[in-house]
């Protein structure tokens, strides 16, 4: 049976621990993770892109930085078509993936936190 390919976005996605602890079982299922990102990395218009941030996440759930793609701002749906799944804080970015006819699956995410015994979006 071939691998699954999961992607995540990272900025609201796998920047948070829920993301991280199903990256992880992911992992441990022997999935290959990547991550795509509108981000972009590097030096561009005189400005340097470090994605400090990310890189710490990333090496530390185990993702190779040759797994990693910056979208520059470009629609994710271009870049997420040989993946079985991405994970995505952004509604837009998940109705263009699952209204494109590929094999990859769109997911929502939208973190929430418990405050004061009650369920509240995270925003």
């Amino acid at each position: 049976m071939d691998k699954l390919r999961i992607s995540f976005d990272f900025d609201s996605t796998l920047s948070t621990q829920p993301m991280q602890e199903l990256c992880k079982k992911f992992l441990l299922l022997g999935a290959e993770v990547y991550v795509t990102t509108t981000r972009q990395n590097g030096v561009h218009s005189n400005l340097i892109f470090e994605n400090k941030d990310l890189f710490e996440v990333t090496d530390k759930l185990g993702i190779k930085r040759e797994n990693i793609t910056f979208t520059k701002y470009q629609d994710k749906v271009v870049f997420v078509k040989q993946f079985d799944f991405h994970f995505d804080d952004d509604a837009h970015e998940i109705f263009l993936i699952n209204q494109h006819p590929s094999k990859c699956l769109g997911f929502l995410f939208e973190q929430y936190q418990d405050i004061n015994n009650g369920i509240a979006p995270n925003f």
